[in-house]
């Protein structure tokens, strides 16, 4: 996803995970995809110690969050030019949900290559995607779309209700409006080989663009 070598990673494990994560060899499992292995290289046992041999940074947190699936986790990963965070859950039967992309909401199952897209909203986007994929000779299984903001902007406003005295220093939290951040999450039938997909681009920018390759497949 990080699209290069990852140097440094920050792992948060929630809920049952704090508390299970080195003795059912979760630990071992994330580091091991960090380094990019699958899920059946052996290395990934030895998975701590090739990391640090390799230069590797990685650090381990547990904290809890009412909100998030028992088996959740986090990554902050960050490459020589590239960084991302993620959040995700393995809900249970070998399955996973990719719920979270740099503050952007997905719920991504990875049973399927799937693409997500975080574009400056603008007439005609979605069409320009499907042509850019049907140009890529991609077959789209399944697209959802929603215009959201990234998790974590908020602006602060002078609180005027009535009854407020007037110089009032209480302060309240607003979130930003949504408008503009449009999010495409794309299921490809097809699988994806190669990045040869771009998004398309406004003439306001700031377009970005993840794939994430299918963890199962049948």
């Amino acid at each position: 996803i990080l699209g290069e070598p990852v140097q440094q990673a920050k792992i948060t494990f929630y809920g049952s995970f704090a508390d299970t994560y080195r003795g059912h060899g979760t630990d071992k499992a994330v580091i091991g995809g960090l380094l990019g292995f699958n899920t059946e290289n052996t290395q990934i046992r030895d998975s701590l110690q090739i990391a640090r041999q390799t230069g590797l940074k990685y650090e381990f947190f547990t904290a809890e969050e009412a909100r998030y699936h028992p088996n959740t986790l986090a990554i902050e990963a960050q490459g020589e030019n590239r960084k991302i965070s993620l959040r995700g859950a393995s809900i249970g039967g070998g399955q996973v949900r990719i719920q979270e992309l740099n503050g952007f909401s997905m719920e991504a199952a990875c049973l399927m290559d799937t693409l997500l897209v975080v574009h400056k909203d603008s007439p005609g986007l979605l069409a320009n995607i499907a042509a850019i994929l049907n140009v890529a000779g991609y077959n789209i299984a399944n697209l959802l779309g929603s215009n959201q903001a990234r998790r974590g902007r908020y602006h602060r406003y002078r609180d005027r209700r009535p009854g407020r005295p007037a110089d009032s220093r209480q302060f309240a939290e607003r979130r930003r409006s949504a408008a503009g951040d449009f999010v495409a999450e794309i299921l490809i039938l097809n699988w994806i080989k190669e990045r040869k997909v771009r998004p398309a681009r406004s003439r306001r920018g700031g377009d970005s663009l993840w794939i994430f390759q299918a963890l199962i497949i049948f």
